[in-house]
């Protein structure tokens, strides 16, 4: 994981969404000097601040960005991410499709090698939190298939976490209350419809953790730096 650069004795520290891009820059103080946003092959949505790193989309993962020539070297070949293709045939082709990018699929995979899409960030739960922009918290959150399109736009169970507990009569009131909406990065809309208790090998999270069912989503686990919503503010506290 790429989480640090000095460029010309002007320290930048990476914070990353859940796929392994880079939506915040960070100076040596922690204060956010730029914010960035994606198309989903990787071309950059919005920049704002001045700082230049080649390490913007799935930056966090090695992937290159070269905005003159206006491909991504991701190790093993090129990604021409306004084609949405690779520039090349993936090396293990027959065995790989040749040129398709993680099997149209780049919500969910990530392609570390060049030569194979495979999920972003399972069995990521021995990491430890990341350090997150002001205003932002850090939040545990796993994604599953939802095989029977339940969830429009999204269906969410947020977790209380300070402590593990045996039943949630133990807290007064969820972290973020039934109802409650929150962006995900990497998801989008996720609407709260239940809370619950830490379950067991679930690493601790300094809020909440929050499940989402998805449809098309391969099993997720990872770090996520997000906004909450006020509502989600000063809750599962033990009665």
């Amino acid at each position: 994981m790429i989480v640090h650069e000095n460029r010309g004795g002007v320290e930048s520290f990476y914070a990353p969404d859940t796929m392994g891009s880079t939506v915040a820059l960070l100076n040596s103080s922690g204060v956010v000097t730029d914010t960035y946003t994606y198309w989903p092959y990787g071309e950059i949505r919005s920049h704002v601040g001045s700082s230049q790193t080649p390490f913007t989309f799935l930056g966090m993962i090695g992937y290159y960005t070269d905005v003159v020539g206006n491909f991504i070297y991701v190790r093993a070949r090129y990604l021409r991410q306004a084609l949405t293709r690779w520039q090349t045939a993936d090396p293990l082709w027959p065995h790989e499709p040749p040129y398709a990018y993680c099997s149209d699929t780049p919500q969910v995979k990530v392609d570390p090698s060049g030569e194979g899409g495979q999920p972003r960030c399972q069995g990521n739960n021995r990491h430890k939190p990341p350090k997150c922009p002001a205003g932002q918290t850090a939040v545990w959150i796993t994604c599953f298939e939802d095989k029977d399109n339940r969830s429009r736009p999204g269906k969410g169970s947020v977790f209380c976490s300070r402590k593990q507990c045996s039943g949630c009569r133990n807290y007064t009131t969820p972290v973020c209350p039934i109802g409650t909406q929150v962006v995900v990065p990497g998801y989008g809309d996720v609407d709260i419809n239940q809370c619950g208790c830490l379950e067991t090998g679930r690493p601790p999270s300094p809020d909440l953790i929050i499940d989402v069912w998805i449809d098309g989503c391969t099993d997720l686990a990872c770090w996520v730096c997000m906004h909450l919503p006020p509502a989600c503010h000063g809750g599962g506290r033990r009665a």
